[in-house]
């Protein structure tokens, strides 16, 4: 018989629920060893995504999330009425109805519509912009890591500098400068 390898993905909790033989059999007449569990080695990213499932509050976050982020995408197709579209004719300031589901503005214009549009610009924002920090991250990285030295130590004081001010006050100081 075959010994099991070594998954490293594989958890720790299959892992104690297949036992595997420690040695093979030996002729007619001798007495098998006992059977052992040998435990596998999970990783990392596993780990984490079973801690997340089990965090209820972490699972409704992620489901509120995929949620905006499916209205957004989505939103071409889900709204009821043009987001710019003014009703001047007795629309003006409605409840929620059928038509309105959360109703309308002073324009007569649908909260709904301009909800579901109004999700667009911060997601791709915010996308744009954590994508840009993880470049720009990983190329500081990198160069620090690769020259190391003097590079590595310029690098970090500038990001200890980054790190010193406070987001607004850097972002006035940038635009102070021009």
């Amino acid at each position: 018989m075959a010994q099991e390898e070594h998954v490293p993905s594989r958890s720790t909790r299959g892992a104690a629920a297949e036992p595997t033989l420690s040695a093979v059999a030996t002729p007619a007449g001798q007495e098998m060893q006992d059977l052992a569990v040998q435990p596998a080695v999970s990783s990392p990213s596993r780990d984490a995504w079973r801690r997340f499932r089990r965090n209820k509050a972490a699972m409704i976050s992620l489901i509120a999330i995929l949620g905006v982020i499916f209205l957004a995408i989505f939103a071409p197709f889900l709204h009821t009425t043009d987001p710019t579209l003014s009703n001047f004719t007795g629309a003006l300031d409605q409840a929620p109805s059928k038509h309105h589901w959360f109703g309308t503005d002073g324009l007569g214009r649908d909260y709904y519509s301009r909800i579901l549009y109004g999700l667009r610009a911060p997601l791709i924002t915010a996308i744009v912009g954590t994508a840009v920090t993880v470049v720009l991250g990983a190329v500081i990285g990198v160069m620090a890591g690769f020259y190391g030295g003097r590079v590595d130590s310029v690098l970090a004081r500038v990001t200890d500098v980054m790190f010193a001010f406070p987001g607004f006050t850097l972002a006035l100081i940038i635009v102070s400068l021009k």
